[in-house]
């Protein structure tokens, strides 16, 4: 199953949400779940400051937590906590919702109906009959806006959830002590993806939906035994190599995927954490942004190396 076709998927609802395939070599029936999730887990000193890097996954369920000791401890001694967006509270997630409507509908007398493959339009009808949806809404949305109400959808089909992801496990334990700040600028983002080329976001937007409810459920099974054990090996090669396979059909449209959601946020996320580090007067601070921006070529750990981070995996 395909890690990227499960970002895609989620990638809207906040902006990074890893979800990974299997490795040929390793699956999640041969790994044993700890009773505390081992996670992704750096520290580094630099600028005089211990700087804790958290690889979150933004859906899960209540069984993944607490984390090992030395995580919580770290949580606990944490005074300044960055997460990619700040949706700690109902009148931050309203902010973020009122950005993402200022730019989810398509130009006036254009369709979404005109994009959808046949073969799905049985299935993109369907999801008029949700209780907050009708058809001339759903029919209105750019692509990027379908496949956010697309994922949230599916995921109602699982024993997972948004509201059960890492982030807000570290809002719930932590924002009485520690301050929050975000790592990147939500509307830049939002914005970046309504800019994208219709093409592309057609592209994204089918291959979304050829994945079937028993794959969506599988991809994020996997991403949360991968977090849970702390297992790259369970990673998938796409996230591994940020490049396209061999066999697919359209590699010049993967490659400006990776391009935008990964090699470029992790430039401006690891300039945000650098700023931040010089300048902000909190002497420990948590990284917590979705787990693939720590992995692969130009990724946040190591674009701060190059900066002078010394980086150790925990």
């Amino acid at each position: 199953m395909s890690y990227k076709r499960l970002l895609k998927l989620t990638i809207l609802s906040l902006i990074a949400l890893v979800l990974i395939g299997c490795d040929e070599k390793l699956t999640v029936d041969d790994v044993e779940i700890p009773e505390k999730s081992e996670a992704f887990f750096w520290e580094a000193e630099h600028n005089d400051k211990t700087i804790y890097f958290l690889g979150t996954v933004h859906a899960g369920h209540e069984e993944m937590y607490p984390m090992r000791d030395e995580i919580e401890n770290a949580m606990d001694e944490t005074e300044l906590l960055l997460t990619e967006v700040d949706m700690s509270s109902a009148e931050a997630r309203e902010e973020l919702n009122e950005i993402s409507r200022s730019y989810m509908y398509l130009p006036s007398g254009e369709k979404l109906e005109d994009y959808i493959p046949d073969e799905h339009m049985e299935e993109f009808k369907a999801l008029a009959d949700h209780p907050n949806m009708n058809y001339d809404v759903l029919n209105s949305l750019r692509p990027w806006a379908f496949l956010e109400f697309y994922s949230q959808q599916l995921i109602r089909e699982t024993d997972y959830s948004f509201n059960n992801g890492v982030e807000y496990y570290l809002y719930d334990h932590m924002l009485d002590d520690t301050d929050l700040l975000p790592l990147e600028d939500y509307e830049v983002v939002i914005k970046n993806a309504h800019d994208q080329s219709m093409e592309y976001q057609e592209y994204l937007m089918e291959d979304a939906l050829n994945m079937t409810e028993e794959g969506y459920f599988e991809s994020i099974e996997n991403s949360v035994v991968a977090w849970r054990t702390g297992e790259e090996s369970l990673r998938g090669e796409e996230l591994l190599t940020r490049e396209s396979l061999e066999d697919s059909d359209h590699p010049e449209l993967e490659e400006q995927y990776f391009e935008e959601m990964l090699f470029n946020r992790d430039e401006q996320m690891a300039e945000r954490v650098d700023e931040i580090v010089h300048n902000n007067d909190a002497d420990t601070i948590m990284v917590a942004p979705g787990f693939a921006h720590f992995f692969g070529p130009g990724n946040i750990l190591e674009l701060l190396e190059e900066k002078g981070y010394e980086i150790e995996r925990k």
